[in-house]
């Protein structure tokens, strides 16, 4: 049983949150420099409601953990990657905002002067999570 998806950088073995799969396809397509996203551990929280928010947290031997908040639960991701928090961040912020936008167009053939300098750029939230200004908040996925 092949227990990986996205040319083996997603590990499904277990379960994912509701939004956050989605989420980690697009930066798994989008940012070659990461090598593997292992989700790890679920647990309930209170403030997990809206769109889905993530959270780089710490350093690991081999790249980032980090935390996703959504539908009523926090869930660690393991992120492999080469790219420093600043960078990981950015990508992370720039799918978001393009999930909160609706957009169509793929994130890899924007021009990234935009993407720097757009007024509706994330902020960061409670717990420091980052979240589109502009979110209500209340929309369930």
């Amino acid at each position: 049983m092949k227990l990986r998806k996205l040319q083996g950088k997603l590990k499904v073995e277990h379960h994912i949150l509701a939004g956050v799969r989605d989420l980690l396809e697009t930066l798994l397509d989008s940012t070659p420099a990461i090598r593997s996203v292992i989700p790890g551990v679920i647990k309930p929280v209170r403030d997990a409601r809206g769109e889905v928010k993530v959270r780089v947290t710490v350093p690991t031997s081999n790249g980032w953990k980090a935390i996703a908040l959504s539908d009523g639960a926090r869930q660690e991701l393991f992120i492999s990657t080469a790219l420093s928090k600043e960078d990981l961040e950015h990508v992370l912020r720039r799918i978001a905002l393009a999930n909160a936008r609706g957009s169509e167009t793929p994130i890899l053939n924007r021009d990234r002067r935009h993407e720097a300098s757009c007024p509706g750029d994330l902020v960061r939230g409670q717990a420091g999570a980052l979240r589109h200004p502009l979110a209500k908040g209340t929309q369930s996925e």
